[in-house]
């Protein structure tokens, strides 16, 4: 189901069925990214430093570091806790600052 604002754009299958997906934003985000680097409006190999890109909470020292391709292919070295991760992935999260980016 895609839905903008309140409106269904498009709908099939059971929509009502519930099924988790985890990560299928990183599989949007990086079709959505290759149309953009394609297009030659994004350079995969631009680092967050100098495209100005911060975050919450900020990056830490080598963070900055990683580049726009790092965090297509989840490896950017920057281990932020995820909003609704699981015990289980908690214990699993490598420490902030323990890979540099595009090595793990």
């Amino acid at each position: 189901m895609a839905v903008h604002g309140d409106q269904v754009i498009s709908a099939f299958g059971d929509t009502a069925h519930k099924v988790n997906v985890r990560s299928v934003r990183k599989s949007l985000l990086s079709a959505l990214y290759g149309i953009l680097i394609a297009e030659g409006r994004i350079n995969p190999a631009s680092t967050l430093a100098e495209l100005g890109v911060d975050d919450q909470p900020g990056l830490k020292e080598g963070e900055n570091g990683a580049t726009v391709r790092d965090l297509l292919m989840a490896r950017s070295g920057i281990y932020h806790p995820a909003a609704y991760e699981t015990p289980d992935m908690r214990r699993k999260r490598p420490a902030r600052g323990s890979h540099a980016p595009g090595s793990f």
